[in-house]
């Protein structure tokens, strides 16, 4: 059940739901109509036992707008499931915050766009980002105790002006042609021997960008 919806709106021949949650709840956000934005305003909080907002299904093209703060007992907010549903944006206000027991943000079907301007803290990855062609811009705080981003796919991209911490690893990527813009802080915390700022994995053939 969605706390509010603010407004309706047209794109191109499919209508459009501006979804709002401006209140505290304990209720999981259900994102699973394509094409609508899910709002989660400046004044609240959403605490959950499972996803603090839940895309894990096939729509696409669903936006996430957070102003205020996701506290999750699993994902702060996961998008596709099985190598479906991408093509989703995600965008972390500099109010924004997550909390994640789980991963802050898991996308497993593609071609999503995330800007963080926040805060995502999670137990296990900052970001969870299976299949390709995302775009991940930071702005802001990733931390994850086991990675602060990993993604596993191709033509992924990341670009970082703020920190990107992780237990492990800052970033671990994988697969053919992913690239890697840092302009901030890449970092782990744990300096054991194999644990690595950035670290690629690549096949016979495939090629890694990281500018630095």
């Amino acid at each position: 059940m969605m706390p509010g919806i603010l407004g309706t709106g047209i794109i191109g021949d499919q209508a459009m739901a501006i979804n709002s949650i401006l209140t505290n709840t304990s209720t999981s956000i259900l994102a699973n109509v394509s094409g609508d934005v899910y709002l989660i305003g400046p004044d609240a909080i959403v605490t959950t036992s499972g996803d603090a907002v839940n895309g894990a299904n096939t729509t696409t093209a669903k936006r996430i707008i957070v102003q205020g703060s996701l506290i999750s007992e699993q994902d702060g907010i996961d998008l596709g499931v099985g190598g479906s549903g991408g093509f989703n944006q995600v965008s972390i206000a500099s109010t924004g915050y997550i909390f994640a027991e789980s991963d802050g943000i898991e996308a497993e079907g593609g071609g999503n766009v995330i800007v963080n301007e926040g805060s995502i803290f999670a137990v296990n990855d900052g970001m969870f980002l299976l299949n390709d062609g995302n775009t991940v811009t930071n702005y802001g705080n990733i931390t994850g105790a086991t990675d602060g981003i990993d993604i596993t796919g191709n033509f992924n991209t990341v670009t970082n002006y703020g920190q990107i911490t992780g237990g492990d690893e800052g970033i671990e990527i994988a697969g053919n042609l992913n690239v890697i813009y840092n302009y901030g802080a890449i970092t782990t915390t744990d300096e054991f021997i194999g644990n690595e700022a950035v670290e690629a994995s690549t096949s016979t053939g495939e090629t890694f960008f990281l500018y630095n």
